[in-house]
């Protein structure tokens, strides 16, 4: 068992979470059971994601959740604050101790602020949490993976493992759909290949509960005597082959249904993850310029006022320091003191999670050669609220893979985003797809200075992803106007949350609609 405080792992027992529904959806009706599964790859994306969801299915939707994942280990980093309750069922607590910084919140829930002590007076006043609204468990091949789920999302291709789909087979025969297919009938998406040397994927599963109150003789918040539904839940894209094979069931071979649940930019598809009161934290942590020095400041981040704030999540591949050299000599003053001995504003580089990315050490070098013009500040791993309001302090992000990419899009501030690398550059496809999405949301044919923005956006992109014949230099004209490019970002960001439907209000409309 993994208990508070502790890293061991060593059985199902699960870890209980803390804390109350965020909108306080009502509590009388007793909240279907969803199972999400996780297995980490390379890096820690696809359990952000899947942690993401979590949260917001059980804060949102009053969901009771299971949280299955190969490394229980990684959430201690993902989501410190869960670990250090001291008993089931406590309130939720800002660490206090000079050894945890209140960083290490965990800060999904409610009241959330910049302010460790504002949390603390929230959580004194929350009412004990519901027990096992949301727990982790280690992930086996056991029975006890599909036990009480009424719904289960088998995230990132992962598949069920064997005894857990035998166990699904004992209990009633779901009704196959008509347009159920022997094979999937999904044009099947790009193979997500990893560029470097990786652990090998083994079979896994993501399972995920949900909410009914409409029906509650059919649930008694033990499981529904109907076998889970089972979706697949893909990897984010905007590629046409989301919408057409979104929602699609396929019978497996063991008799099984499984339903493909594809992410994405349109109402046709998934949608995209957004809590409910993402954007409004957003634009009142930014209203303040008070919140964005005390976050900085609270995470020993030493900032000029005149500096260019720059988040960097990037992997190993990111063609980052030949931009920076150029940076050097190609880039216009800056207006304040740190610029004053040397051509150019200074960089201030800020690397989340510094020890997991070793290939950025090099920058290190450069910045001790040129300090007045580049400097560097390592960050521990934050817990995801952190990485968010780390993403709305700075004046740029650089991000990467699927969880940041989506966050720094609703971040509303210029960035790039660097797309998995793929051996055979299929990466290039969902980056190009992703674009002309934008040019659609867009629309700015007719506005020069936007059209500019635009493009000028358009080719940082390709370079920063490698793209052939694109060149590094292109990110620099990017850059020379950052009110057109913040401008940009933040259309980007307010078009996409009018287009895209949040992806767990679609989950839980999609169990509802197929009898959960």
């Amino acid at each position: 068992m993994i208990s508070p405080g502790s890293s061991a792992v060593s059985s199902l027992s699960p870890i209980p979470m803390s804390s109350t529904p965020a909108d306080g959806l009502a509590s009388h009706a007793a909240p279907r059971c969803w199972h999400l599964l996780c297995q980490v790859i390379d890096n820690f994306g696809d359990a952000g994601v899947m942690w993401r969801l979590a949260r917001q299915l059980r804060n949102e939707y009053g969901c009771t959740v299971r949280f299955f994942i190969d490394q229980p280990e990684i959430m201690q980093q993902l989501a410190p604050a869960w670990f250090q309750l001291p008993s089931p069922c406590a309130h939720l607590r800002a660490p206090t101790s000079a050894s945890t910084p209140a960083s290490g919140a965990e800060q999904g829930d409610p009241a959330i602020t910049a302010s460790a002590t504002a949390a603390e007076t929230a959580a004194a006043n929350a009412p004990p949490c519901p027990d096992g609204s949301l727990t982790i468990h280690p992930l086996h091949d056991s029975p006890a993976l599909i036990e009480g789920a009424d719904v289960i999302v088998c995230g990132f291709q992962v598949r069920l493992p064997p005894a857990a789909r035998a166990a699904l087979k004992t209990r009633s025969i779901r009704p196959v759909p008509v347009a159920a297919q022997p094979a999937s009938t999904q044009p099947a998406p790009p193979h997500r290949a990893p560029a470097h040397p990786a652990p090998a994927r083994t079979a896994s599963a993501h399972p995920a509960p949900q909410v009914d109150a409409s029906n509650p003789e059919m649930h008694d918040g033990k499981g529904s005597a109907l076998p889970p539904l089972l979706l697949q839940l893909e990897y984010l894209s905007a590629e046409d082959w989301v919408e057409a094979g979104h929602g699609l069931p396929s019978l497996q071979p063991d008799g099984l249904v499984e339903y493909f649940f594809n992410p994405g930019f349109t109402a046709r598809t998934g949608g995209l993850l957004r809590e409910r009161d993402l954007l409004a934290q957003r634009d009142a942590f930014l209203a303040d310029p008070g919140n964005r020095l005390h976050w900085l400041a609270r995470h020993g981040v030493q900032h000029a006022p005149d500096e260019l704030l720059v988040s960097v999540l990037c992997y190993a591949s990111a063609p980052l320091l030949p931009p920076l050299k150029a940076w050097l000599t190609d880039m216009p003053p800056s207006d304040g003191p740190s610029g004053t001995n040397g051509p150019c504003r200074r960089l201030h580089l800020l690397i989340p999670g510094a020890s997991t990315q070793p290939w950025l050490q090099p920058l290190h070098a450069l910045a001790a050669a040129h300090p007045a013009h580049v400097k560097i500040t390592p960050l521990p791993f934050l817990p995801q609220p952190e990485f968010d309001r780390l993403l709305w302090s700075c004046d740029l992000n650089l991000v990467r893979g699927e969880d940041s990419w989506l966050r720094a899009l609703w971040a509303g501030k210029p960035w790039l985003w660097q797309a998995y690398p793929q051996t055979e550059t299929t990466h290039l496809d969902k980056l190009e797809a992703f674009l002309q999405r934008c040019t659609r949301w867009l629309g700015i044919g007719d506005n020069p200075t936007r059209q500019t923005a635009f493009e000028r956006w358009q080719q940082a992109m390709h370079a920063w992803n490698g793209a052939p014949e694109a060149l590094l230099t292109a990110i620099l004209p990017w850059l020379h106007d950052l009110h057109e490019a913040t401008t940009l970002a933040q259309r980007i960001s307010d078009i996409g949350a009018r287009e895209a439907p949040d992806l767990a209000a679609r989950l839980v409309a999609f169990a509802r609609n197929h009898h959960i």
